[in-house]
């Protein structure tokens, strides 16, 4: 009886090996080959083999396995082609692969054709980052197949870009969760991101009755640079952030580019109301870059707050410092304690840059223009010790690109 037993445990566990043995995926192509092997190529559009990465004038290629994949760009995207596998059988309830490229359907796609008739399709999304794609062809195992990778597209993104079809009984695609917010796939859960909308430079840093806040360049209506407007953050930590509402929005003078904050201590402009004092914004009104403000030039305008920057108000003097120069623009303010003033350092164009004074920061005066051979956009103006100076300090002036004086 006990033979019996052991026998039987044998056969179930040889069963279960030759079960795992027949389920192990199934790979179509993994276009590692100098050529195609017995794919047929028609059309200019492929090559004679697989891409070793990115082509000629593409933008850099990603996400491939290996070091050969499908790559249509060959000659350009103006170049048309197919490039379809011979027949396979299909063994598996799932065709994985990885896509990019093209989002055209019917024109920049891999096609499965099943008796001469399409089954399947998958384009890319305009990327040239390859990402996993799953068909379920459970309802079509035991059938013979083909696979056809078309590119019949010219002009942007005329290409596709595939690697590594296999069989398998599990799905490799990623699905991607939108919801709840915060919690979405790509959502970046360690730097700060905006709860919609598009974001980039960080503007107005500055640190107020225990909290860090952080303005920042905001469309809050599109994915897409545009309608300039500036968002704001807070934190206590400088690792958690609360999103507060947007701090200045877009009018008739232009919308809002960069520029910086600070805390008007001695209140110099005289907006203080109770006993906090008050945040002062000086931003860049970008004219002409909103249908309300067509015609209007790059002026720098002030916003404050009197309530820790829950609210804010924009100077009704505006602009504080007229047009300059071209797209003048990017105040940077510091506070200069010996001489009891505001400092602003302004980018105006080329390589040129100009520094102002003022004792309220309502009224500017030019002190002098600076020029950084190089260098363009967003300044920087601040004092730091000297090592080993004996207590001297410098003033240091950046550009964008991190070069000083």
């Amino acid at each position: 009886m006990k033979l019996m037993r052991i026998a039987a445990m044998t056969i179930l566990v040889i069963l279960a090996q030759s079960r795992v043995i027949a389920q192990k995926d199934v790979v179509i192509a993994d276009f590692e080959g100098r050529d195609y092997g017995e794919w047929i190529v028609s059309g200019s559009a492929f090559g004679s083999g697989p891409a070793h990465g990115t082509l000629k004038n593409q933008m850099s290629v990603s996400g491939f396995l290996g070091k050969g994949l499908v790559n249509s760009f060959n000659g350009g995207d103006d170049s048309v082609g197919t490039l379809t596998s011979p027949e396979f059988k299909i063994e598996r309830k799932y065709i994985n692969f990885l896509i990019g490229g093209g989002n055209f359907e019917g024109k920049t796609c891999m096609n499965l054709l099943v008796g001469g008739k399409q089954m399947r399709s998958s384009t890319g999304s305009n990327s040239e980052h390859l990402d996993w794609a799953t068909w379920d062809v459970s309802d079509l195992v035991g059938k013979m197949g083909k696979l056809q990778i078309v590119d019949n597209a010219k002009g942007g993104w005329g290409h596709i870009n595939i690697d590594q079809i296999t069989e398998s009984d599990h799905k490799f695609e990623h699905f991607v969760v939108l919801d709840p917010l915060y919690g979405e796939t790509y959502r970046p859960q360690f730097h700060f991101t905006a709860k919609r909308g598009w974001l980039n430079d960080p503007n107005g840093l500055v640190y107020y009755a225990g909290e860090y806040h952080m303005f920042f360049q905001h469309n809050p209506s599109d994915t897409a640079w545009g309608n300039m407007t500036w968002g704001h953050a807070v934190s206590k930590d400088l690792l958690h952030w609360q999103q507060l509402p947007n701090a200045i929005e877009p009018d008739n003078r232009g919308t809002i580019f960069s520029g910086s904050a600070v805390v008007d201590f001695n209140n110099t402009a005289g907006f203080q109301k109770g006993n906090e004092r008050t945040l002062v914004a000086m931003y860049t009104a970008a004219g002409g870059t909103n249908d309300i403000s067509k015609g209007v030039p790059f002026t720098q305008c002030m916003a404050y707050s009197t309530d820790k920057g829950r609210t804010w108000t924009k100077f009704e003097g505006n602009p504080t410092i007229p047009h300059v120069k071209a797209e003048n623009r990017d105040p940077k303010i510091a506070w200069h304690k010996e001489s009891k003033q505001w400092i602003v350092a302004l980018y105006l164009d080329g390589n040129d840059y100009a520094l102002f004074r003022s004792k309220d920061l309502k009224k500017w005066a030019q002190v002098q223009t600076i020029n950084l051979p190089g260098c363009s956009e967003c300044p920087d103006f601040f004092e730091m010790p000297i090592q080993n100076g004996a207590g001297k300090s410098a003033w240091v002036f950046t550009a964008a690109n991190g070069q000083y004086l």
